[in-house]
């Protein structure tokens, strides 16, 4: 009988970001593990499939794609993340159990942590440490496209931080707020201004700033005269890889993926990540791949006078 393989796919109508797959895509190569099943990671059914690699992989037909998390997105918001969660573990489960040979080709974004409190599910996942195994499985098999390579050793060499040690830091401001066309951003933002420059001038050397807000970004690079260490603006403009999130009226830009795709790759040449997030767990975006690159990783929330500041 042929060893079975499970492969998780990356794809256009997947329910949620990409860094929520490589969550899911850390269980799911524990529990292939343990139960002996071949495993792999596809990009190929998504437009980031261009930018972003996984050795051995290919295209397969989306309909035969099983999405765990679809089975459950209608009742996400009545039963709560913790049950939504719960039911996807269950879901995936009896996928690699009922596994008997052949290639199944799934998506799933679930990981263990989402089942924690969600008051500590920040505190978890900074955390968590990733096994050497799957590090070392990850780091053999991913990797980015060379238009990626390039443009972003291009875009270093020109603000002088090619060959140079940088952190990154990563302000997460939430879906609602910086991608929907009716966000709520506009003047937070601007009127929170000492806020973020007091954030970045508490770090240490040089600095790459990210962030899903293309307006923060934007008045991070009008104000480079006031932060103490090199600070370089990712030039990346900023928007989901994935429509299909839950949220109405999301805008997706034409290269939202290599954008995407491009701020990965600052991440992966970093020594270090920070993040700050509106979201009680933190950002899936710059946390999974810090992990599975062996980066380390932390995250806060907002706060502005010992409250939780939420965008």
């Amino acid at each position: 009988m042929t060893k079975p393989r499970l492969v998780n796919c990356y794809h256009k109508n997947s329910f949620s970001g990409v860094g929520d797959f490589f969550r899911g895509s850390v269980f799911l190569y524990e529990q292939c593990k343990k139960n002996n099943i071949d495993y792999s990671l596809s990009f190929e059914n998504h437009p980031i499939g261009e930018y972003l690699k996984f050795k051995g992989s290919s295209a397969c037909e989306e309909h035969i794609i099983y999405d765990v998390a679809l089975d459950f997105v209608d009742s996400d918001s009545k039963i709560g993340l913790h049950e939504f969660s719960r039911l996807q573990m269950e879901k995936i489960i009896e996928v690699i159990k009922n596994m008997d040979g052949g290639s199944k080709f799934v998506f799933s974004n679930y990981h263990e942590v989402l089942e924690k409190n969600l008051i500590f599910a920040m505190n978890s996942i900074n955390s968590l440490v990733l096994s050497d195994v799957v590090c070392s499985w990850f780091k053999e098999n991913f990797y980015f496209s060379n238009e990626i390579e390039d443009s972003v050793k291009s875009f270093l060499k020109e603000n002088d931080f090619y060959d140079k040690e940088f952190n990154v830091l990563h302000f997460r401001l939430g879906d609602k707020n910086t991608f929907c066309i009716d966000g709520q951003t506009k003047g937070l933002v601007k009127n929170s201004k000492d806020y973020f420059i007091d954030i970045i001038n508490r770090q240490k050397g040089n600095t790459v700033i990210l962030s899903d807000s293309n307006e923060l970004k934007d008045l991070i690079n009008r104000n480079k005269k006031e932060f103490i260490f090199p600070v370089l603006v990712s030039d990346s403009r900023s928007s989901h890889t994935q429509k299909n999130t839950g949220i109405d009226r999301l805008e997706v830009s034409e290269d939202a993926c290599f954008s995407g795709a491009f701020d990965l790759n600052l991440i992966a040449k970093s020594q270090k990540v920070n993040s700050y997030s509106s979201y009680y767990w933190g950002t899936g975006f710059s946390c999974w791949i810090s992990k599975l690159l062996s980066i380390p990783f932390s995250c806060k929330p907002f706060m502005k006078d010992g409250k939780l500041y939420k965008y």
